[in-house]
Parts: structure tokens; sequence; C-alpha cells
């Protein structure tokens, strides 16, 4: 049996995930890179990725980017 030293992982709150995908999005990224660093097939990140850019930021994404507006 093996144990883990240092801080458990924790995935990125919500308003952090969201803030680095729009940016990827904004920067030109391509679904295969998110797709990778995300751990997921392309078709799904390109799906999270197109639902998330279609709507406004949300409070959460807002609060972790400091944006007011």
């Amino acid at each position: 049996m093996s144990s883990l030293s240092g801080p458990a992982f924790r995935p990125p709150a919500p308003g952090h995930r969201d803030a680095a995908v729009r940016q990827h999005a904004a920067q030109g990224g391509s679904y295969g890179a998110l797709a990778s660093s995300m751990g997921v097939t392309r078709a799904t990140a390109q799906y999270r990725r197109d639902v998330l850019v279609k709507k406004d930021p949300s409070e959460m994404e807002k609060w972790a980017t400091g944006s007011s507006s």
C-alpha cells in the first residue's frame, strides 16, 4: 500500500475552470489541446467549450477573474 505525501489534488473551482476554458478559446487554443488538458475526448471538449462561450460569464467566473462586469 502506498501513501501520498503533500496536499490532496483538488479539481479547480467551476469559476476558475470556466475562466481558463474561456481564455483558451479567446487565445485560439485548439480543441485537441483542451481535450488533453481536461482528460476527455476532443468531441467532449468541443461541446463543453462551445456551450460555455455562448453564455455570459457566471458570477463565480467573474469572481475568479476579479471582474465585476
